[in-house]
């Protein structure tokens, strides 16, 4: 494990966020949700806004007093943007599907960046994922964060820890751009974890003329640690004090029981997949079901 304190002198580019959007409804969830999107607004300097979507079931209910339901929605964004989210602006839509409703509302304003609570059938103070975001993590084209169930109810929640998830792919160097400004906004403690898969395959009959190769399989994986702590290194920014590290071990299980704690977990989505588009691979299927800290999920830039 390699592990130190680090001032970089490299000037790269960082991402610029403007305008964040929170998906809420009138459960706990949807306030976990409105929580997470005012932190990372005011981190980012961001303008932040609260959207509903109304579930449009006209042909079920064709005498459903839509004009009263509009109002209840409104009245209980109100009540959202009084308690936790002050300066945010307010949207309610109508759709059939959710999904799709969150979708247009974030492709006609702009939104840089959504935020939604995780499902209410999840553990409690983890994150956890039901079909609105599955589906979104497969449609949207600009980072996704989760909060965990619970999280507006954390006594003085802040981020004062960021922890980055990095592989040294396109994807996870934007996820470090984007934990990066994030720590410019918040003065936060920025934790960049690498980790490098060190298991020898288990002997069986198949593998069993892999034993003489142990020690160049430790020597391989030596050489990956440091190529990796290097990477970290290139790609962090001037004036970021952050906390490189590099271990031996499975990425998802490093970065779950880093969680603990820290306030918020940046990862690249997967690193095999198109470009400007969140899928999920093996670490993030592991943290969006166990997560503890708040998960921010972000594509690679179009065009790389």
């Amino acid at each position: 494990m390699s592990t130190q304190t680090h001032r970089s002198t490299t000037t790269r580019p960082s991402i610029r966020i403007q305008r964040i959007a929170a998906a809420v409804d009138d459960r706990p969830e949807g306030r976990d949700a409105a929580v997470l999107m005012h932190r990372l607004a005011s981190a980012l300097g961001a303008e932040g806004m609260l959207i509903a979507i109304e579930h449009d079931i006209t042909m079920l209910l064709p005498l459903a007093d839509w004009d009263a339901i509009r109002r209840d929605t409104k009245r209980m964004l109100g009540r959202i943007r009084e308690d936790l989210a002050p300066d945010a602006r307010t949207v309610a839509g109508r759709d059939t599907s959710i999904v799709r409703g969150l979708e247009h509302i974030v492709a006609r304003d702009h939104r840089q960046l959504l935020v939604l609570g995780s499902s209410r059938r999840g553990p409690d103070q983890k994150v956890s994922i039901g079909r609105t975001a599955r589906q979104l993590l497969h449609d949207l084209s600009c980072p996704l964060a989760i909060a965990p169930r619970g999280l507006a109810s954390r006594p003085g929640w802040a981020l004062r820890r960021i922890a980055v998830g990095f592989d040294g792919g396109t994807h996870a160097a934007a996820a470090l751009k984007l934990g990066q400004q994030l720590t410019r906004g918040t003065d936060a403690e920025l934790h960049v974890l690498g980790a490098i898969d060190d298991r020898f395959p288990t002997p069986n009959w198949a593998t069993t003329w892999l034993e003489p190769f142990r020690d160049e399989w430790d020597n391989a994986v030596d050489e990956q640690l440091t190529t990796l702590a290097r990477q970290i290194d290139d790609a962090l920014e001037a004036g970021i004090d952050a906390r490189p590290e590099v271990v031996r071990g499975i990425a998802s299980a490093a970065l779950t029981t880093l969680s603990e704690r820290v306030d918020l977990v940046v990862i690249g989505s997967r690193r095999w997949g198109p470009a400007a588009r969140l899928l999920l691979g093996g670490t993030g299927e592991a943290l969006v079901r166990a997560c503890r800290a708040p998960l921010l999920i972000v594509p690679a830039p179009a065009g790389e």
